[in-house]
């Protein structure tokens, strides 16, 4: 308890104002939001930058946020700077030419990024590594993710696309001038020191062709008393730059926008207890101030390919249609039993069903309620499917339901869900209903 106290005092905007502001200062302008909104509207938005609000009403910028619709959404209100992130990513290669319809890129440091997924629309193949070993609490790393790279899918990709494996940063197994670009979503301040860090960058630098580019997006600090965190690394903008630049890469743009709009620096989001707050634009965690930072880096030379873009998309939504069937030894129980459930599921939609792993699994829900149909408990009980099914595939199998009830007229509504992700919608599954009492 004292410890929670202690941390809480020390983590305060009033102990950082009253002991550590005196001796901080920001590194970057700050900037009235109202000019930079005008600008935007009737200008470009840099490639090189941290997130701004603004950016919101460059009608460039917005287009690809529209095109990436299916995957999120950020408006003012919900801003997210990792969702900026993704955007701007994808904004900085279409700028730039990078996404030609038969380019090669690779992801490094994938993940389950939505944008991976998202450019296997835009560009002949992705190929995306990270070591997969699961230790992330978010389940960005879930070691099956290589293995079923489909099951964490924002929409219906084809087979093999992307191709992701299992590989470190720092020894990429592939050979030299390979890919026409390479992106990496917030993964370099991960890697290690700074000689790992390097390592990355000119393991990055190898497999590019000549002339092809690296879209980066990373965490920069931005005031005099910052430092890295923990388990990340919180980069000083010239050490990162000297980094890039030491292993060869060219920076696309000298100019780099670095102003922060006043509003999220007079209430940056405190760390840690603050994290799922929004707007989510500039942070601060202890006397570390810091955002996110994209950076385009380019291997001088020519040979990679450069083209426009696919502007509309083609992605073809998950279609969560299933058949639920479902019916009970006994429908009178006593408190502290069980309900036996023989279950009889369709896979009628678009994607494969894995029930493997922590997240994206397709789980059976059981959801409480009387017998009007009124809400009591929506995650009363849920259990696995015994196997992975396929598009068109059916199984029948038993289900086992702990009752601790008061004795009552009870009714369940037994449907599916993806894991972490949404219930199967009651248009397209509706749930299979079974009435109870319990005695």
């Amino acid at each position: 308890m004292l410890r929670e106290r202690l941390n809480h005092l020390f983590f305060s905007n009033r102990f950082y104002k009253a002991c550590l502001r005196p001796w901080d200062r920001m590194l970057y302008p700050i900037a009235d939001p109202d000019p930079l909104r005008q600008e935007r509207r009737q200008g470009v938005v840099p490639i090189n930058k941290i997130p701004q609000v603004s950016d919101l009403e460059n009608p460039a910028w917005r287009a690809i946020l529209e095109d990436m619709a299916p995957l999120f959404s950020l408006d003012r209100e919900n801003f997210h700077r990792k969702h900026w992130e993704f955007a701007q990513l994808v904004y900085m290669l279409v700028s730039d030419k990078r996404l030609h319809p038969d380019a090669s890129c690779l992801a490094v440091g994938a993940g389950r990024e939505p944008v991976v997924y998202y450019l296997t629309h835009k560009v002949r193949r992705v190929t995306g590594i990270d070591l997969y070993a699961g230790t992330y609490l978010g389940g960005e790393d879930e070691p099956d993710i290589p293995d079923h790279p489909a099951k964490y899918a924002p929409f219906v990709c084809e087979p093999g696309n992307p191709d992701l494996r299992r590989m470190d940063a720092r020894n990429l197994d592939f050979e030299n001038d390979g890919f026409d670009f390479v992106f990496s979503a917030s993964s370099i301040e991960h890697f290690g020191n700074t000689r790992e860090i390097r390592v990355s960058l000119e393991e990055m630098y190898r497999v590019l062709k000549p002339g092809g580019a690296a879209a980066i997006t990373t965490e920069v600090r931005l005031n005099r008393l910052g430092r890295s965190i923990p388990n990340t690394r919180i980069f000083r903008l010239n050490d990162l730059l000297r980094l890039c630049r030491g292993v060869g890469f060219i920076l696309d743009s000298k100019a780099i926008d670095l102003r922060l709009e006043a509003p999220f620096y007079q209430d940056p989001i405190k760390l840690p207890e603050q994290v799922l707050r929004r707007p989510h634009v500039i942070l601060r965690y202890f006397s570390t101030w810091f955002t996110s930072l994209s950076l385009l880096l380019v291997k001088p030379g020519t040979g990679a390919l450069r083209g426009e873009w696919r502007s509309a998309s083609t992605l073809t939504p998950l279609d969560y249609s299933a058949t639920v069937h479902a019916r009970a030894d006994a429908l009178k129980l006593t408190r502290g039993s069980s309900l036996n459930l023989h279950m009889e599921l369709a896979n009628t939609g678009n994607f494969d069903w894995y029930t493997g792993g922590g997240s994206h699994r397709i789980a059976v829900g059981v959801q409480l309620r009387d017998r009007n149909d009124g809400l009591i408990d929506r995650d009363f009980h849920q259990f696995t499917i015994p196997r992975d099914l396929v598009r068109g595939d059916s199984i029948s199998f038993q289900g086992i339901v702990p009752v601790a009830l008061a004795p009552g007229k009870y009714r369940l509504w037994i449907t599916l869900k993806r894991e972490f992700i949404t219930w199967f919608p009651e248009s397209s599954c509706p749930p299979a209903k079974v009435d109870f009492m319990v005695e």
